[in-house]
């Protein structure tokens, strides 16, 4: 079972497990701060034609700001999408962490309740239940919801309407917004089933459900904390899941990470292209 590396592991305090060191999102911010990542005007579109904004000059008249307007409706469209990022990693660390302690506990387990032989293996399997596992369960719906704050941050749509809100719709036309658009299609298609099992956790019930969670012990002592087989659509009750394919939750929500950090990445360079000359022109390629 893969362990997160020392500089990521979690500290313990009165907190449980306490903080964990978000270190993709804090690379990420201060690259947006550092080259000025989505603080130029040119940037965005045109927004006084748009039905949200109304809405924000009746609350800036409210509070007597007298800043730009168009300033103050886009100013944390780019972090905000960030900080979900930052969510998925967080729950990913959150998920390696529990999963350790399950592991932990089923490695002790097994010296004093020794495990069956490969030859002697129950037909139904060993299983491990404890409090870590419950906690696993929840980071993994929970990264799923960030995964999907990405998305909708990006781009969704308003309320109630049919206009499209987020990062993507308040670019201006041109190659930044064509880029992150690109790179915004291959992030969707990327989470697709994400999406599925998101809504099912937000809806339904636990995944992978029916029960307690558990994570499965093979017979060389390794846990697999299973997910359903791949769904083509959404799903109304657990009893609808098979499990044929040994899906690993931990590896599915690493590759959940790796699809929202490639896009990410794509987002900044997109914006760090698209620099205004007034801004002093193109900047070295990021090194982290």
């Amino acid at each position: 079972m893969a362990q997160p590396s020392a500089s990521q592991r979690h500290t313990r305090g009165r907190y449980g497990r306490g903080m964990t060191p978000l270190i993709r999102y804090d690379r990420w911010m201060k690259r947006m701060v550092e080259q000025q990542l989505g603080f130029w005007s040119e940037h965005w579109a045109e927004v006084s034609a748009t039905e949200q904004y109304a809405a924000w000059r009746r609350l800036a008249e409210e509070r007597g700001a007298s800043a730009d307007l168009k300033h103050h409706m886009t100013r944390g469209l780019l972090p905000e999408v960030l900080y979900a990022a930052g969510g998925v990693e967080r729950e990913l660390e959150q998920l390696c962490a529990a999963l350790a302690e399950v592991q932990q506990f089923a490695d002790e387990a097994a010296v004093l309740y020794p495990r069956p032989s490969s030859a002697e293996w129950p037909v139904w399997g060993c299983h491990v239940s404890t409090p870590a596992m419950r906690d696993v369960s929840y980071s993994f719906a929970n990264l799923l919801s960030w995964a999907r704050s990405v998305v909708e941050r990006t781009s969704r749509h308003k309320p109630g309407s049919s206009e499209l809100v987020g990062l993507l719709p308040a670019l201006a036309p041109g190659h930044l917004r064509d880029h992150v658009q690109d790179a915004f299609d291959e992030l969707q298609a990327a989470l697709d089933e994400a999406r599925r099992f998101a809504n099912y956790a937000l809806h339904a019930g636990v995944l992978p459900g029916g029960g307690t969670p558990q994570a499965d012990v093979l017979p060389d002592g390794r846990l697999l904390a299973r997910l359903p087989d791949p769904v083509q659509r959404a799903i109304l009750t657990w009893e609808e899941f098979t499990f044929t394919k040994d899906r690993d939750m931990l590896t599915y929500a690493t590759e959940v990470m790796r699809s929202i950090e490639i896009f990410i990445d794509k987002v900044l360079n997109a914006f760090a292209a698209d620099r205004p000359a007034r801004a002093g022109g193109p900047l070295p390629s990021w090194q982290g």
